[in-house]
């Protein structure tokens, strides 16, 4: 078991590169094999888009991510004090309309269930959204 913690003030966009990156590092350190990582870092960074451009919006704020192993998983958790918020409640897009006259929004979230193996999402007790992102079983961690 291990657990790496990283907080950064998400101002734009362009900030992604820097979590993406500590992911990797972190996903590797803890023993997560390439595929592992690359699917949390997808998710996560849809995650973590989603939460500055419809949580934050125009204003800056933290987002704490700690990437952690349990016996044969790795975890991406997700804090953020931006605007309540809980993503597996939200509808499913409809994949049946045409994408142009589709209403946007939810693939993301799609996105992000396709990639992990397991979502979750809590309140915590001082206000904060807490997205919990796993993926594990046999290919997903590295002895």
């Amino acid at each position: 078991m291990g657990e790496k913690r990283f907080i950064f003030t998400a101002v734009s966009l362009d900030e992604l590169a820097e979590m993406r990156q500590f992911i990797e590092k972190a996903g590797q350190e803890l023993g997560g094999d390439g595929e592992t990582i690359a699917d949390l870092i997808i998710a996560a960074n849809e995650a973590t888009t989603n939460i500055i451009v419809h949580g934050y919006g125009e204003n800056s704020g933290e987002i704490e991510i700690v990437v952690s192993k349990e016996q044969d998983s790795i975890t991406v958790t997700l804090l953020d004090s931006a605007s309540f918020f809980d993503p597996t409640q939200a509808d499913a897009p409809d994949l049946s309309v045409h994408p142009i006259q589709r209403t946007p929004g939810g693939l993301g979230i799609l996105m992000i269930q396709e990639f992990v193996d397991h979502f979750e999402y809590q309140r915590t007790a001082d206000g904060k959204n807490k997205l919990i992102m796993t993926k594990g079983g046999s290919h997903g961690v590295s002895s």
